[in-house]
């Protein structure tokens, strides 16, 4: 249903009658799943994207269409999580697509490797990449322009997860409660250990607006 129907998916097993003591539920959306407007990422020079995880179904042969549900019905809040880093966001991918590890609670589990991944990354890819991701969350921004949402970051998630939980139950309406995180980082090296080419690719961004990515 899922699949062939998100919309009806949604109202069924998402946004349907709950027990009193439901005060909130919902739902993770990523920037590809449910399309039917063939976005601008199914252009060939983002086939790379998909070559060991796979394409999402085909959506476009969907009964209905989701995003723009969402868009119509503005009493949904949006929780817009971003990543500051996107280089260690591209590495977190491309380990989890070397180890088939996802992390805690995603298909895999979380890598269990005894060694550490080392990966080479091409320059025009990394530009390329960095700049079609930010890309996909201005759209974003501007799809739920009349939603009430909240903006987070990752970043902020792992510095200060017991102010940043208070904030998104405080945006839901819900009852204070301290909240634990059962995530874990896919790699804990330092950036230079994994990326054998660190340094030519650090000289490579300084002049970009990406330089800070590589500030350890």
């Amino acid at each position: 249903m899922r699949n062939a129907d998100p919309v009806q998916f949604l109202k069924t097993e998402i946004y349907k009658p709950q027990q009193q003591k439901m005060r909130a539920v919902g739902f993770k959306l990523l920037y590809p799943q449910c399309r039917q407007d063939n976005p601008w990422w199914n252009e060939p020079e983002f086939d790379r994207w998909w070559e060991r995880v796979g394409r999402e179904p085909s959506w476009a042969s969907a009964k209905s269409d989701l995003w723009k549900y969402l868009q119509e019905n503005t009493d949904i809040a949006i929780i817009h999580l971003k990543r500051k880093n996107l280089l260690r966001s591209k590495l977190s991918g491309l380990i989890a697509q070397t180890s088939g590890k996802w992390g805690v609670g995603a298909t895999g589990g979380i890598g269990t490797m005894a060694s550490k991944i080392q990966v080479n990354l091409d320059f025009k890819e990394c530009l390329s990449d960095f700049e079609a991701h930010r890309r996909m969350e201005t759209e974003a921004d501007e799809f739920f322009t009349h939603h009430r949402k909240l903006d987070l970051t990752y970043e902020e998630l792992v510095g200060d997860l017991y102010a940043t939980s208070q904030k998104v139950q405080n945006f839901l309406s819900v009852d204070q409660h301290s909240l634990k995180a059962k995530t874990q980082k896919q790699s804990k090296w330092p950036l230079s250990e994994v990326i054998t080419n660190y340094d030519q690719l650090k000289q490579n961004f300084s002049n970009t607006p990406w330089h800070d990515l590589f500030d350890e």
